[in-house]
């Protein structure tokens, strides 16, 4: 069965897609032929730093309309191969691109069939509802879905299997996998390293799921278990993936947080300190006590650089609103370690959280002021988007706001009304503004995480 998996634009184009990698190896694995195709690497578009301009709908209509030669040639390269099977992976940004694609496809004849994944094939049925060029949905964990939905279309079979909704139904829940380490190693074989802004960079898993459930979160729409990899099989797949390619110099952790299991981190930093690879590694972590600076001068020795830690507000009455799961006094105690550590630190902040008042937000400016020699770089501050079954979205009266009716996730207000998009968006003005007065460094763009990487 030859299948092709599609990644639509637009994703920012950090490093290959961790999901494509895992799926490609695990077809291969159950004996089918399976080619890869990232068109963000691959095909020349426009805006290829605009994600909110290409995850809209009218954009995108309007686009194909004006230039359906771009189009029409990444269907083209999408069927070069003649592919049986067509599995695009959807996010919230490429969905509309994906749809249009896919579209195009089926008009040119009943064949490939047309799989939808990703995370917004579970939080949106209505990918599937009335668009009859879409075969099948896989929802959540995809490794096993997608691969049974595979071996039914070369049987001529249905592809309502479980964990796949078809226009015939859905075919009920199928658990997700107890032992990550039984999926094979991802295959990045077909991917362009060097089409990408992290240099010589592939991502590896840690973890799936999270033991934290921030309410703006979706993580646990997607992955209903925490479930750790054991560290033995974190270094073998880094050591497999580096025997394979000569350009490798950088792993980054494609994870909630690489530092939910410290037992396993450390017995990873310890099985690449004793293996002599080198190489450097980074990713997302959350705040907590028992995170020392003995562990993170292991982890710095072992090849970390850089840890991503979600700070979202130095006001401990939003933290608990948020249900971040710190107290504000271990981000201080991390922060600091780190420094000593030689590790890099990026903070993201998420600004106008319903309750934040001017006192919250003042609280925020200055915990980074008092910490900024321990900071690295301050992500762009986030405006809070509710949607995809986050919490907030199933439980706005809980925060006393009102949803768009429209779904736009970043129209919400408070029903008193004096948190809305504007306040929010004013306020965010004013943090860039104070953050350039401050002369605290800031990450400006996704891609900056990268340029040190490539420096």
């Amino acid at each position: 069965m030859k299948t092709v998996l599609v990644a639509a634009p637009i994703l920012i184009k950090r490093c290959p897609l961790l999901g494509m990698g895992y799926l490609a190896a695990q077809l291969q694995d159950r004996g089918h032929e399976a080619r890869v195709l990232d068109l963000n690497t691959e095909a020349e578009v426009p805006y290829p730093e605009v994600e909110r301009m290409w995850g809209s709908p009218a954009f995108v209509n309007d686009y194909a309309k004006k230039h359906p030669e771009l189009f029409e040639g990444m269907v083209d390269e999408i069927l070069r191969s003649g592919p049986d099977l067509v599995g695009f992976t959807v996010w919230n940004c490429t969905a509309p691109c994906t749809l249009e694609l896919a579209r195009r496809i089926r008009a040119r004849g009943k064949f490939p069939r047309i799989v939808l994944g990703g995370p917004e094939a579970g939080f949106k049925a209505e990918l599937l509802a009335g668009k009859d060029f879409v075969d099948a949905l896989v929802v959540g964990e995809g490794e096993e879905t997608f691969a049974e939905v595979v071996a039914a279309a070369a049987r001529g079979a249905s592809l309502r299997v479980p964990g796949a909704r078809t226009r015939e139904g859905w075919g009920g829940p199928r658990p997700e996998l107890v032992n990550l380490d039984s999926l094979p190693f991802p295959d990045f074989s077909q991917f362009r390293l060097d089409g990408y802004f992290m240099k010589g960079t592939l991502p590896v898993s840690f973890n799936r799921g999270c033991l934290r459930h921030c309410v703006f979160c979706n993580i646990y729409e997607s992955w209903r278990s925490y479930r750790h990899r054991k560290a033995e099989a974190i270094y073998n797949e880094i050591a497999w993936q580096m025997d394979r390619r000569s350009d490798l110099r950088h792993f980054e952790a494609d994870c909630s947080a690489l530092n939910l299991d410290l037992r396993e981190l450390e017995g990873f930093c310890d099985r690449v300190l004793a293996g002599g690879r080198r190489f450097t590694w980074g990713g997302s972590a959350v705040f907590r006590p028992d995170m020392g600076e003995g562990l993170l001068r292991k982890m710095r020795a072992a090849g970390l650089e850089r840890l991503d830690f979600g700070f979202e507000s130095g006001s401990p009455k939003v933290l608990r609103l948020m249900r971040k799961g710190y107290l504000i006094e271990f981000a201080e105690e991390n922060l600091r370690a780190c420094r000593a550590a030689g590790i890099e630190t990026i903070l993201n902040v998420i600004v106008g959280f319903p309750g934040e008042s001017e006192e919250d937000y003042q609280h925020t400016k200055d915990f980074l002021l008092a910490n900024r020699e321990f900071i690295s770089k301050i992500g762009p501050p986030s405006e809070l988007w509710i949607g995809n079954s986050n919490y907030l979205e199933t439980h706005p009266e809980a925060f006393d706001i009102r949803l768009d009716p429209g779904g736009q996730g970043n129209l919400w207000e408070s029903r008193d009304g004096k948190n809305h998009h504007m306040v929010r968006t004013a306020r965010i003005a004013d943090f860039n503004r104070w953050l350039e007065d401050s002369g605290i460094a800031t990450a400006t763009f996704k891609k900056a995480k990268a340029d040190h990487l490539a420096s």
